[in-house]
């Protein structure tokens, strides 16, 4: 990514943290870069019962920002405004806790505390730096230490 992608993503970071709190909404994520389709401005929100009218709303109101402001400086470019799905990656300590009870897959750097590298089970409890995950299969609880995990999301269960 070159430098002005990475500033049009700060400058498009700040004027959402702005902006999101009043309408009841927190960003997840904010890319700018180039795709088959040409250039894309990904802006990822999140927030309770978030869907399709928030997307569409908080859209609106970056596009109005973007054009008054100049901010991207090319004239062809895609703005998408999402959510981050029901795959959503868990990606700090809060996330567990937030989503606590909902089913999630937990790859581990290490395998030493548990005897696996994957784990797929109930995020149960958050306590300190540890994260309890109850796998339904085996009906047993592994407690890992937060910094041994070394990517997670939650997953649909079927």
């Amino acid at each position: 990514m070159n430098k002005t992608h990475r500033l049009i993503e700060e400058k498009v970071k700040g004027f959402a943290l702005e902006v999101l709190p009043d309408i009841g909404l927190e960003l997840f994520d904010v890319t700018f870069r180039r795709e088959n389709t040409g250039l894309v401005l990904r802006v990822t929100i999140d927030g309770e019962g978030v869907g399709l009218q928030e997307c569409s709303k908080v859209s609106g109101i970056i596009s109005e920002w973007l054009d008054e402001n100049d901010i991207v400086g090319y004239d062809n470019y895609n703005l998408e405004v999402s959510t981050p799905g029901l795959d959503r990656p868990l990606r700090n300590i809060d996330d567990f806790l937030r989503f606590r009870g909902r089913y999630c897959k937990v790859v581990l750097k290490d395998t030493e505390e548990t005897g696996k590298k994957t784990l797929k089970g109930y995020i149960n409890n958050v306590e300190d730096k540890t994260v309890t995950i109850f796998m339904k299969s085996s009906k047993k609880y592994f407690h890992i230490d937060y910094d041994n995990i070394k990517k997670a999301n939650l997953e649909v269960e079927f």
